[in-house]
């Protein structure tokens, strides 16, 4: 039996963090039971996180799960990262 820990980022064009952010998430040792997963929700008009996000997935040890808020503001992102959740 394992644990499943949901780790949900909301981001609004702040590549650089988004990129130490997942490094430093990508470098958690994490004990045998336990599976990780990831949701970036850009909250950008470009969906500029995307294509930074798509690149890193390649080497991630855990899986990331993108989406896109339209609606500006961090309410409106937190939700989306909470259904999107709610469907892993």
């Amino acid at each position: 039996m394992f644990m499943k820990f949901v780790i949900c980022i909301c981001t609004y064009n702040r590549n650089l963090s988004l990129f130490g952010c997942l490094k430093s998430i990508n470098n958690l040792y994490v004990v045998p039971n336990i599976k990780i997963e990831i949701i970036v929700v850009d909250n950008s008009i470009d969906y500029s996180s995307f294509k930074l996000v798509k690149k890193l997935k390649k080497s991630f040890k855990y899986k990331i799960i993108q989406s896109h808020e339209k609606k500006r503001g961090v309410v409106y992102a937190r939700n989306k990262c909470l259904n999107e959740a709610k469907k892993i």
